[in-house]
């Protein structure tokens, strides 16, 4: 079984709690720090919903340095 861990997302308000806001059209970059145990290749994505939609959209993350994975949404 693989772990995976994410950490240090960014950007985040009081701790995730509440979502962020943009202006419609504004791009926002998406970071966080994934890792697994072990020596497996790992990717990621990340999950987004515009206002008013009801299906999710999703962008694929690119491995920055080390650990720290980002997406521009």
């Amino acid at each position: 079984m693989l772990r995976v861990a994410i950490e240090n997302v960014q950007p985040e308000i009081d701790c995730g709690r509440f979502p962020i806001t943009r202006t419609p059209g504004e791009h926002v970059t998406v970071s966080a720090d994934i890792f697994s145990d072990g020596h497996e290749v790992i990717d990621s994505l990340v999950q987004y919903r515009e206002d008013g939609d009801t299906a999710w959209h999703e962008e694929p993350m690119v491995l920055v340095n080390n650990d720290r994975w980002e997406s521009a949404v």
